[in-house]
């Protein structure tokens, strides 16, 4: 069940740039990243078990949060105040199970420039 998908800039891991990614949420714990909407995927970040989930302040980016996890430290960027907060309050409940069974909805951000 898709939670929460959208547009998110994301940092890469080995070159460090920043890609935007079509981001999705889905039940239970998993954040899957892709090229495109409906394309190939690019990777999964695991969100049990997973370390903090918050806001982030990283080179200069607004609207920033990270997830930590055992393997990897992720950055990504939403674009606005509001995305962010809305992503992040969505990746917490989700790594907590405490996501509203019945109350869960796709989301979308607008498409990237």
């Amino acid at each position: 069940m898709i939670v929460k998908q959208g547009w998110l800039e994301k940092e890469g891991g080995t070159y460090k740039s920043w890609k935007k990614r079509w981001t999705v949420l889905s039940h239970p714990q998993t954040l899957t990243y892709y090229k495109k909407k409906g394309g190939e995927k690019m990777g999964t970040v695991p969100l049990k078990g997973c370390g903090p989930i918050q806001e982030a302040t990283y080179k200069n980016k607004k609207h920033c949060f990270s997830i930590v996890t055992e393997k990897r430290h992720y950055y990504f960027v939403a674009d606005s105040a509001e995305s962010a907060k809305s992503w992040l309050q969505a990746l917490i409940s989700s790594r907590d199970g405490t996501l509203p069974e019945k109350k869960t909805k796709e989301v979308s951000s607008p498409l990237p420039p």
